[in-house]
């Protein structure tokens, strides 16, 4: 008989437990900092290049290091005038050191997730991610992406967006954007934190790309910066200007947008979505979906917010296809729920899951044949000799951009609407909540749709189907994972069992940095839906009952849940998952009363039109 993930689990269990007992036998699969953001070096897809400095925040983790997400399958096409290489460098500031100057850009995230979406969909095989960087940091990534460019040739489109602070000096009328470490004690801090936009684009320039495009998305209500007085030494404040000044584009090969007009704020959470539709929709040059998105949050804004452009491309690019509607499906990129969910206070940041709209599509469940590790509940028929089966999503699907944390967990707890969850000593805060059974989730979507208004709602929060679960975790790619690649890829998207753990099954091929534990949410690279931790960290309840196979299970992403069933499914893998247990096809399933170390969820929404 064919031993499933869940048998090996619970062998694993057994030997983990007693491991555990004894500290000096535990083996270390590197440094994290416990509740802290160990990040990974995140690289994406090739892309056009805008600069875009968003200062009014997003969800995100602090402190987190570069990213890097594999390159997801697209359905729509990049064909233009120009075939070469499109390369990215996308950078989301949400932290700053010294929030009274500088206060959290709560959404920069989740714009950036937008603008990475886009990319993605539209043929950017090379997108670089980078978080929260001090003024150093900063300046050299975006040094070492001018000289990747440089390097990608005179056909390379470049794309660079930045979403944090930026700050126009008051003096010189410069603007600059600011790293996570600035602190304005006076005017030239601006200078000693900051990097020049003017010097940025004759840097890019100097790269003679094909294309380079700038755009500087930001909210930039800049508050005092203080000057001695050289009369008496006392100090003095007065306010930077507001938003940042004009800077024109290369006299060629260069298009620069602000999301706002010159010397102005901008909404938060407005330009980033609009620009990411516009790009993906094809038959139209670059050119015209900048003017289209000025167009769209000119009316959207009730004419509070003009975004502004200076296009000099003067050469032929289209994100998706020029003069022409290429053939399969356009989707716009997954963006997170800015609008669609209630305003978050401050306060409640950490206790709402964020969530990602999924791109609508269809895919192949299950694995095929010659798959390396399948089992045979894999496809359509009860043993061997099946075959996948089509599932479409033809409806806007929502899902928990993370698992649901012990931060989240616990407001519910705190609420009285949920138990409390036992303690493995892995960490609580920003790590997965585990040891809840499908009835405890249960009982923590009820709180959370009642919190948020939503009890007894079509849009309401539930957990993903099993359909859904694997169509997230694909991410329209059909490998055994989501970033396309083998064993010694895996440790860049997945916490499973690698090279340091003691199992005689674990991935030798790399080390994924964390000892037999739950990792930080978010501390391995996204996916192409921008989801974290599909594969490993934790198993993932879903809704479904367990079935040996997909025959008679709906093909439309709906749950097969005929009543009360014995078994429910959950997916994904864990900490200590060997290879063949982290692909997107593996199902497991288990009593729906288990309460299991290694065992949390995440949880979805169906939104309406």
């Amino acid at each position: 008989m064919t031993t499933t993930p869940g048998q090996v689990r619970l062998s694993r269990r057994l030997a983990v437990s007693g491991f555990r007992d004894n500290v000096a036998l535990k083996v270390r699969r590197g440094q994290n900092d416990g509740d802290g953001n160990l990040k990974r070096a995140q690289w994406i897809l090739a892309a056009a290049l805008v600069l875009a400095l968003a200062g009014c925040g997003k969800f995100g983790t602090k402190g987190a290091a570069p990213e890097t997400a594999p390159a997801a399958t697209t359905e729509i096409s990049s064909s233009s005038a120009n075939t070469g290489p499109r390369l990215a460098l996308i950078i989301a500031q949400t932290d700053y050191k010294f929030p009274a100057d500088l206060p959290r850009v709560t959404l920069a995230e989740q714009e950036a997730d937008a603008i990475h979406q886009a990319l993605t969909a539209t043929g950017f095989t090379r997108v670089r991610r980078e978080k929260n960087l001090p003024a150093a940091q900063l300046a050299a990534a975006l040094s070492d992406f001018r000289i990747e460019l440089e390097k990608a040739g005179p056909t390379a489109t470049g794309f660079v967006y930045y979403t944090g602070h930026g700050v126009q000096n008051p003096k010189s009328g410069q603007s600059f954007l600011l790293g996570t470490d600035a602190q304005l004690r006076g005017v030239s801090d601006i200078i000693a934190f900051g990097v020049s936009l003017e010097k940025l684009k004759e840097e890019f320039e100097a790269a003679e790309a094909y294309a380079v495009f700038l755009v500087f998305d930001a909210c930039r209500n800049i508050p005092a910066v203080y000057e001695q007085t050289p009369q008496d030494g006392a100090k003095s404040g007065f306010k930077g200007a507001k938003g940042i000044t004009r800077v024109d584009a290369a006299e060629k090969g260069m298009l620069i947008a602000y999301s706002t007009d010159l010397n102005d704020v901008a909404t938060e959470g407005v330009y980033a979505p609009v620009l990411a539709r516009e790009l993906v929709k094809p038959g139209r040059d670059a050119e015209s979906a900048f003017a289209a998105a000025q167009r769209a949050v000119y009316q959207t804004s009730g004419n509070a917010q003009k975004p502004w452009y200076d296009p000099r491309l003067f050469v032929e690019f289209c994100f998706a296809g020029c003069g022409e509607t290429p053939g399969g499906v356009v989707s716009e990129p997954a963006i997170d729920l800015v609008a669609a969910l209630p305003e978050l206070s401050p306060e409640a940041d950490r206790t709402v899951p964020e969530m990602v709209t999924l791109p609508l599509g269809r895919y192949f469940q299950g694995s095929p044949s010659d798959e390396v590790g399948r089992y045979d509940n894999e496809d359509d028929i009860a043993g061997a000799g099946g075959n996948q089966r089509q599932v479409q999503i033809d409806y806007a699907l929502a899902v928990g951009k993370y698992e649901v944390t012990w931060d989240e967990w616990q407001a519910c707890v705190s609420d009285d609407g949920c138990p409390v969850a036992p303690d493995d000593g892995f960490g609580k805060g920003r790590r997965p909540v585990t040891r809840v059974s499908w009835y405890d989730t249960q009982k923590y979507i009820a709180w959370l749709n009642s919190k948020q208004g939503l009890a007894g709602k079509p849009d309401r929060y539930r957990l993903l189907s099993e359909a859904e679960w694997e169509y997230a975790a694909r991410a329209r790619t059909k490998g055994r994972f989501s970033n396309q690649g083998g064993e010694a890829d895996l440790c860049a998207v997945a916490n499973g069992s690698d090279r340091s753990t003691i199992f005689n099954t674990r991935n030798q091929a790399c080390s994924d940095g964390f000892d037999i534990e739950t990792a930080p949410v978010g501390s391995f690279a996204a996916n192409g839906f921008g989801l974290y931790d599909m594969h490993g960290n934790v198993w993932e309840w879903v809704e479904d009952c367990h079935t040996e196979s997909f025959s008679g299970i709906p093909a439309d992403g709906s749950a097969h849940s005929p009543g009360d069933c014995f078994r429910r499914g959950k997916r994904g893998g864990c900490f200590d998952s060997e290879p063949r247990h982290l692909r997107s096809a593996v199902r497991d399933r288990d009593t729906p009363e288990s309460r299991l170390e290694a065992l949390g969820f995440r949880v979805a929404r169906t939104l309406l039109p």
